[in-house]
Parts: structure tokens; C-alpha cells; sequence
């Protein structure tokens, strides 16, 4: 799985997309060609080396438990809030 990350910064405020791509799929290592020739689109090529496969592993089987059942899904404020509360910060 390919990740774009797509920043752009509109009237000082940062826009952040991401879109998930399989780089198994040839149509998708064509649009990654094509981004990657327009002018006015720069890429940092770098690969994510450090994280460890088994983290990779767990991430991706959230990720597949999240899109099968997305009632899963807990707000990150909730839970921020929920933790504030409980060691009153």
C-alpha cells in the first residue's frame, strides 16, 4: 500500500489529504508517474524504513478492522478528554 500525503497551504492554512494507493495495482503506479510529472506538484521520495514490520502489521490489521466495522472508531477528543479527567491535567 502507497500512501500521498497532498499539503497545501491556502490563505496560511495547511490542508492536508491522504489517499491510500495499491501499488500492486498498475493503474496506480501510473498516476504516481503522472504526479510526479507536473511542475507544479514536488515529491519527497523517502521511504519509512525505521518503523518495524510488526507495527506495520498491527497498523494495517486496525486499519482493515476499522474499515469492516467503522462503529469501532473512537473520537481522539473523548478520549483525550476521558484521560484529562482521569489524572486531572
Amino acid at each position: 500500500m502507497n500512501e500521498i500525503l497532498i499539503n497545501s497551504n491556502t490563505k496560511n492554512e495547511l490542508m492536508i489529504q491522504t489517499f491510500y494507493l495499491d501499488d500492486s495495482n498498475p493503474k496506480a503506479q501510473a498516476f504516481i508517474n503522472f504526479i510526479k510529472t507536473l511542475e507544479f506538484i514536488s515529491t519527497d521520495d523517502k521511504e519509512i524504513n525505521n518503523i518495524p514490520q510488526w507495527q506495520q502489521d498491527i497498523t494495517l490489521k486496525r486499519l482493515e478492522e476499522l474499515d469492516n466495522d467503522p462503529s469501532k472508531a473512537v473520537d481522539f477528543d473523548e478520549i483525550l478528554e476521558k484521560i484529562e479527567r482521569k489524572y486531572d491535567l
